[in-house]
């Protein structure tokens, strides 16, 4: 999996890894897909950009505080942002925005008019 570099006090080396997604997944206790990103206060948007440093630079950067101040120092919020959207990315492949999934039904559940067959709960149980 390639870093994304971006230039702080020197270049940073960051990216999405098992090891950063479990660290993250331990402080927000939930899966890292169920974590809102976009809406995260500073403190742990930052947190999520510590947590995919690389270890070389988490060995000098060592508290998600540091690395805000090297933020606040070189570069500004909006940019983070966008480095942060460029580390998904390159971690998981980018995701086109009008990418629609249509779910699967099963031939029998098919109704030959085009629509959907209307599920009630006792359908479920």
């Amino acid at each position: 999996m390639k870093f994304v570099e971006y230039q702080l006090d020197k270049v940073r080396k960051f990216r999405i890894s098992l090891m950063s997604m479990s660290r993250i997944e331990k402080k927000f206790g939930k899966p890292f897909a169920k974590i809102d990103h976009p809406n995260l206060m500073m403190e742990d948007f930052v947190y999520l950009m510590w947590a995919c440093l690389s270890q070389e630079d988490r060995n000098e950067i060592k508290e998600s505080s540091d690395l805000m101040n090297l933020i606040d120092d070189h570069s500004d919020v909006k940019t983070m942002y966008q480095v942060f959207t460029e580390i998904i990315n390159e971690g998981f492949g980018q995701v086109e925005k009008n990418e629609e999934t249509v779910p699967e039904v099963e031939e029998e559940e098919a109704t030959g008019t085009g629509e959907m067959p209307v599920r009630t709960l006792s359908d479920v149980g």
